[in-house]
């Protein structure tokens, strides 16, 4: 008998244009590759089905909306969690018995249910939401959206305790892998790396005449990024800056406009990738520890010198393979370094050998399905 899964998705995993989705969109690929029957169970709101592509790689894909806030039935739970709710759901999923992955805190309202009988379930963790959220809210500048994010990190850090009633937690960084286990000690917490669309390293040998910065700008937490790091190429950077992302405010253009600073919009994925490619060094700064970051995998695989600080790097085992650099003088100080540098074989392999151990889809899924 062929292996089983049901996969609960808090969006539709195609096309895998952000972080969660890439996660849910490769790993549903790597199980179909090692012979597990995928059953996908999508919650949509605003993105089309994609329901060909995704039939590729899954015996039965379902769909279903997700509630409006002005369904809401309960202020103590979290919206997020609320909002995906679905008899239809339950239904599907027990006519079916298989393993249930749920994917994030978004889709565990049916967790531990009666009508799901003996099935394993599990909770895949891409956050510690409640920390994330909170500060989300600390970088918001928006008020609504702030308390919005104030309070829905209140109610994720309650409603965080239902995880005890789970079989398996499958963080995706060492980091959120030690607080669940804290957490919960009597839980099967295992560390499952981010899933990803690399099958091998593609850095180009030798030099770039531009550092890369690369993000959805129309996150804040992405956009004041953008505006620390344009104010540390004032400091007379020995290569030039370029920034690339989805939908830049007219201040951040603005202000590219008055440093020189090189903006390029709303990249088309090719677009991007030639600027992973061909920039010299990539800068990846992150405000708060979350996870880990799709955007330094993207960098390594595709990229020469990465530089990053602590919080990028936090709970990754990326460390050794990058520049890891704290502060603004720092910054100047490693980019004028680097300048002078070619990006050899011997670091080539070094980035192989590390991303092969944590990173590679094909090992990484065996995790998951030796427990199906």
């Amino acid at each position: 008998m062929p292996k089983k899964i049901h996969i609960i998705s808090f969006d539709v995993p195609f096309p895998p244009d952000y972080g969660g989705v890439v996660d849910v969109f490769y790993k549903i690929k790597a199980l179909y590759a090692a012979g597990v029957q995928v059953y996908l169970h999508c919650f949509h709101h605003g993105r089309d089905f994609y329901q060909e592509e995704l039939q590729k790689y899954c015996t039965q894909v379902f769909f279903y909306p997700r509630k409006p806030l002005w369904q809401v039935i309960n202020t103590q739970l979290p919206l997020m969690v609320q909002a995906r709710r679905s008899k239809e759901l339950l239904y599907n999923l027990a006519q079916e018995p298989a393993f249930v992955l749920m994917e994030g805190l978004h889709t565990t309202f049916y967790l531990e249910n009666e009508k799901l009988g003996e099935m394993p379930q599990a909770v895949r963790l891409h956050n510690i939401e409640w920390d994330y959220y909170q500060k989300l809210a600390q970088t918001e500048t928006d008020f609504i959206k702030k308390n919005y994010l104030r309070y829905e990190s209140k109610r994720l850090q309650t409603y965080e305790k239902r995880l005890a009633a789970t079989d398996y937690l499958f963080p995706l960084s060492a980091i959120d892998q030690a607080y669940y286990q804290e957490k919960f000690p009597d839980k099967k917490v295992i560390f499952l790396p981010v899933f990803h669309k690399y099958n091998q390293i593609t850095t180009k040998i030798g030099s770039g005449n531009f550092v890369l910065y690369h993000g959805n700008l129309s996150v804040a937490e992405n956009e004041a990024t953008a505006v620390f790091l344009s104010d540390v190429w004032s400091e007379k950077a020995s290569l030039p800056l370029v920034i690339a992302g989805k939908n830049p405010s007219k201040r951040l253009q603005q202000l590219c406009a008055e440093k020189n600073i090189r903006l390029v919009a709303n990249p088309t994925e090719n677009e991007l990738g030639e600027l992973l490619a061909n920039a010299h060094a990539h800068i990846l700064w992150a405000s708060q520890q979350s996870g880990v970051k799709l955007k330094l995998l993207h960098a390594l695989f595709a990229g020469r010198f990465v530089l990053a600080n602590s919080l990028m790097l936090a709970g990754s085992h990326l460390q050794d393979i990058c520049v890891q650099v704290e502060t603004k003088n720092e910054i100047i100080q490693k980019i004028n370094e680097l300048a002078t540098q070619s990006f050899d074989e011997t670091m080539l392999a070094q980035r192989e050998k590390v991303l092969n151990q944590h990173y590679n889809n094909q090992k990484n899924i065996e995790i998951l399905r030796s427990l199906l």
